[in-house]
């Protein structure tokens, strides 16, 4: 019985437009209200993520292991048996095909860091693979960096990025 008594009230036609108008600036208001919810962030658990990126970003980048310009390149004979001390003095890196890659401001800043100093074979090696990676975190996974035989020329080194190409994706 109560329960007709209370919806008798509520079904009567003036109560019914005032519900239609409540729900309708309801409905129009709902796009600008914040209805995201958002997580309590503890402050602990951040700084260990925050260092846990840190150290995965570390141990994917390759360091370049320089040699500071003061030193001139060893002539072989001057290194006797041992090649391991030979350097290239890089004053400048030119990037063939960079107008292939829209993102290469990147590629280019990671050439500048060799600029200026003494690069032995690892610290070549340290900086293609440098590139390379960069390349794949830009998303061009199927290109690479290389080496040329003329990539050496009066203290400029010239590296060549090769635009990958894909010719299809199957599905097995």
């Amino acid at each position: 019985m109560k329960l007709r008594k209370v919806t008798e009230g509520v079904l009567n036609d003036h109560n019914n437009k005032q519900i239609i108008t409540i729900l309708f600036y309801f409905l129009i208001s709902m796009p600008f209200l914040p209805l995201a919810a958002y997580p309590v962030i503890n402050p602990t658990q951040t700084v260990i993520l925050e260092k846990q990126q840190r150290d995965l970003k570390k141990n994917l980048m390759p360091s370049l292991k320089f040699v500071s310009i003061d030193r001139q390149p060893i002539a072989p004979e001057q290194a006797g048996s041992s090649d391991d001390s030979l350097c290239l003095v890089i004053k400048q890196v030119k990037l063939i095909n960079i107008d292939a890659f829209p993102n290469a401001g990147r590629l280019i800043q990671w050439a500048k860091q060799a600029q200026g100093n003494c690069l032995d074979e690892k610290g070549l090696s340290s900086l293609r693979g440098t590139l390379q990676w960069q390349l794949v975190v830009d998303g061009y996974i199927t290109s690479h960096v290389t080496f040329t035989e003329d990539s050496y020329v009066d203290g400029t080194l010239f590296l060549t990025l090769i635009p990958g190409r894909l010719v299809s994706i199957e599905q097995p």
